[in-house]
């Protein structure tokens, strides 16, 4: 059971120690090769890595995505934060990061499922509010 989503900004200057402070805030921490968020007992973990070279897959998949991307964002993507969320909690926990990146940065999220798919931060925010879980 995963949850992958893409959180993209237009923050320029998002670097690795920023996300890991997300995934700290929010009581995770850093093992050797990931950041890790969640509960061992749950076996909810996170993979989490900055990837530029997603926006240019967007391009090549679905060639609307980036204009629907920046409409939404109001401005140049920049950034994006990949992240796999595996485990019984995942969804949760994918919902969590997505509204603490939106609380920094001017972002949104979009699932990397079979359906593309763009929440902006009030989506976010209505979702957490609404205790709905899930990104389907």
């Amino acid at each position: 059971m995963s949850t992958s989503i893409a959180v993209v900004t237009s923050q320029e200057n998002v670097g690795k120690n920023d996300v890991l402070e997300i995934v700290r805030s929010l009581g995770g921490h850093q093992s050797v090769r990931c950041s890790e968020l969640g509960d061992p007992e749950t076996e909810s973990l996170v993979t989490i890595c900055l990837d530029k070279s997603i926006l240019p897959g967007i391009v090549e998949t679905y060639p609307e995505g980036i204009t629907e991307i920046a409409q939404a964002l109001g401005g140049e993507p920049k950034t994006s934060i990949v992240a796999d969320f595996f485990g019984v909690r995942g969804a949760e926990l994918a919902l969590r990061f997505a509204c603490a990146c939106a609380t920094l940065w001017p972002c949104v999220v979009y699932t990397l499922m079979e359906e593309f798919r763009i929440l902006t931060k009030e989506d976010l925010l209505k979702l957490r509010e609404e205790e709905t879980i899930s990104f389907d």
